[in-house]
């Protein structure tokens, strides 16, 4: 409007309230400009599970709240309306740390075997207590966890008798443990029960075999290399329908297997040995074991991670 002969208004207000905008009019036009503020200003993105909030451009955004409190017998999330985390409890997780819950391994009723050898002898720490008996060239050394049992490659190995018990009830299977190698070999056997199952190696190939009913099969199968002089976690997985070879919780073999494991009648299980009960003992390994075991059913990829990463939690 004209006030004394000069035409004048009320300037428009661009402002969008917002600190990641330069609010201007176009003189042109009429229209709100919002370009993007200098540098990176703060902001509050009105999310609070969000922290750090900034100006990216003309968007404000935060970095996501971390709510891991490291427990896996956890569900962890952020409240959106107060930003407060919340941690409910869950079953049926794999624990990562025997402080924070009770193993999803050592109390099941599928855990055939579990040999620690804290103690520097060979028993059997799960419920079905299938003690073993050192037998030969074996001393007592620190272990990846603990202590270890050291096998001589020569006579040294442990014998757990045979017992119904010993056989994976359902005919899936997982076995295996930490195994440091100090020598190469032929065929050297680190866990076996003759015409049932098998973990060894020849050279530094790891090798497996089982045998499946209904139809008998027993061959070797060869797949990933176990290092020398350095502990490696193994885990042998068989479900009925193929078995994984994994390696530091990874897979690096696989191969057809169709059918259950077969039960052994009167083979011992040896740690470090084959042909134990049912025949000569051989296949001797110059190596050290620690943390083997023999569980009734195939265990997930998760479940093999954690065995690596957090050793075995509860009993």
């Amino acid at each position: 409007h004209c006030v004394k002969g000069v035409c004048s208004g009320v300037k428009k207000d661009c402002d969008d309230a917002s600190p990641c905008t330069a609010d201007s009019c176009d003189g042109s036009s009429g229209a709100c400009l919002h370009s993007a503020s200098a540098g990176k200003p703060s902001c509050d993105d009105g999310d609070a599970c969000t922290a750090g909030d900034v100006c990216a451009g003309v968007t404000c955004s935060g970095v996501a709240k971390s709510c891991d409190d490291g427990v896996t017998c956890t569900v962890d999330a952020c409240d959106a309306a107060s930003g407060a985390c919340t941690h409910a409890t869950t079953t049926g997780n794999v624990c990562s740390n025997q402080a924070q819950c009770s193993s999803a391994f050592s109390n099941e009723a599928n855990l055939i075997g579990r040999w620690r050898f804290d103690e520097c002898n060979a028993n059997d720490s799960g419920p079905m207590a299938h003690h073993g008996k050192v037998v030969g060239g074996v001393t007592c050394v620190a272990g990846k966890h603990g202590k270890a049992l050291s096998l001589d490659g020569k006579s040294g190995y442990v014998q757990v008798p045979h017992v119904a018990t010993l056989n994976p009830a359902g005919g899936a299977i997982t076995y295996g443990g930490w195994f440091r190698l100090l020598a190469t070999g032929k065929y050297v056997i680190l866990m076996a029960v003759d015409k049932s199952f098998q973990l060894g190696y020849n050279g530094n190939d790891l090798m497996t075999a089982l045998e499946l009913e209904p139809a008998p099969t027993w061959t070797w199968k060869t797949g990933g290399k176990l290092p020398i002089g350095a502990w490696v976690h193994v885990a042998i997985v068989h479900d009925g329908q193929l078995v994984r070879h994994y390696i530091n919780g990874n897979v690096v073999h696989t191969y057809p297997a169709v059918g259950k494991v077969k039960s052994a009648t009167q083979c011992a299980l040896g740690l470090g040995a084959r042909g134990l009960g049912c025949g000569v003992p051989g296949g001797f390994p110059r190596a050290d074991i620690d943390e083997l075991f023999v569980l009734g059913r195939a265990l997930s990829a998760l479940e093999i991670r954690a065995l690596r990463d957090d050793h075995w939690d509860g009993g």
